[in-house]
């Protein structure tokens, strides 16, 4: 069974494509990236701005063309936040589904939350203790805890990178003054989450998001060697800090950062710092899953319901004959 999941996020629209090996494993195809940006302006203002609007109905129809030429055997599209907070995402919802058959399912924050846990504690092989994932996307930030793969709980807040940047009037440069005023902006919003954490005691932290993998990417091209694979210490997002506090977004550029995310990254690292610092989390780790492979997972899990109620169905039906 092959599975195309669409990801309707506040930065980008992201397709994934992937094989069901059974026993709940997968393996990916493919992936399309397009930087949409559907999140910018929408979360501050509600309201999916007109030239977002038209943006992501162009990208849909990529997207669309692209899962055609790829004929999987299921399709399942899902909204986040920037979809969530925008009071038009009907007009959206509504056109996807007349011009492009799309359904699209507009995830609650505890559902995104769910998931992305989900996803990314799919990778931890065997891992049984208490976990916590961070999910620092366009729109949004959600904190999810709990124990090896079972979730628990989670916290959601509006930190996104495209709402910051826009709260703060971020141009090229993320001087000190706005930097500290970011920091203390994550701290008062990570504020209600305290006893959640404290109660859950995560012995592990994961970033997990296309923004966390990017900054990460950046640490390993200024700091070289000195970072491991899918790691980053509390010492090395300091540094990096440091480093990304008052240069250009263009400088990004020489350091493998892509165009598409050279204005928001300085503002992710200073994000990611500040989460580290707050938790005491003396090391993270940047999983290469989340949300999308969270939905694979649970797409999965449908289909293998639906094809055990259909085997006990038939063997019922049997059954009465005989009788």
């Amino acid at each position: 069974m092959r599975i195309c999941v669409l990801d309707l996020g506040g930065m980008s629209f992201h397709l994934l494509h992937i094989r069901s090996l059974g026993n709940g494993q997968f393996v990916q195809l493919g992936n399309v990236r397009l930087a949409t940006r559907l999140g910018e302006h929408t979360i501050q203002s509600g309201v999916i701005h007109p030239e977002a609007y038209r943006h992501a109905i162009d990208d849909l129809a990529i997207l669309c063309d692209e899962i055609r030429s790829l004929a999987p055997d299921r399709i399942v599209a899902v909204a986040t936040s920037a979809v969530r907070a925008a009071s038009n995402a009907h007009a959206l919802i509504t056109e996807a589904r007349k011009r492009f058959d799309l359904r699209i399912e507009v995830l609650s924050e505890v559902q995104e939350a769910a998931l992305s846990y989900r996803g990314a504690a799919s990778e931890l092989d065997g891992w049984s203790g208490p976990l916590a994932v961070v999910d620092l996307g366009g729109g949004s930030c959600e904190v999810a805890v709990g124990r090896g793969a079972q979730y628990q709980r989670s916290f959601s807040a509006d930190i996104g990178v495209l709402p910051l940047r826009e709260a703060f009037g971020i141009g090229d440069v993320v001087g000190d003054v706005k930097a500290e005023a970011l920091s203390e902006v994550v701290r008062m919003s990570l504020r209600p989450a305290t006893a959640m954490l404290a109660a859950s005691a995560p012995e592990r932290l994961i970033l997990a998001s296309g923004t966390a993998r990017a900054v990460h990417a950046l640490a390993r091209s200024v700091l070289g060697g000195a970072l491991p694979p899918g790691q980053m210490t509390l010492m090395q997002a300091r540094a990096l800090r440091r480093f990304v506090t008052g240069r250009s977004s263009r400088e990004f550029l020489d350091h493998g950062v892509k165009v598409q995310r050279a204005d928001i990254v300085a503002i992710a690292v200073i994000v990611i710092e500040t989460i580290m610092s707050k938790l005491s989390c003396l090391m993270a780790e940047v999983s290469n899953r989340g949300l999308r492979e969270g939905v694979v997972l649970r797409e999965i899990d449908r289909v293998s319901s639906v094809e055990v109620l259909e085997n006990s169905g038939g063997a019922l039906s049997a059954h009465s004959k005989h009788l």
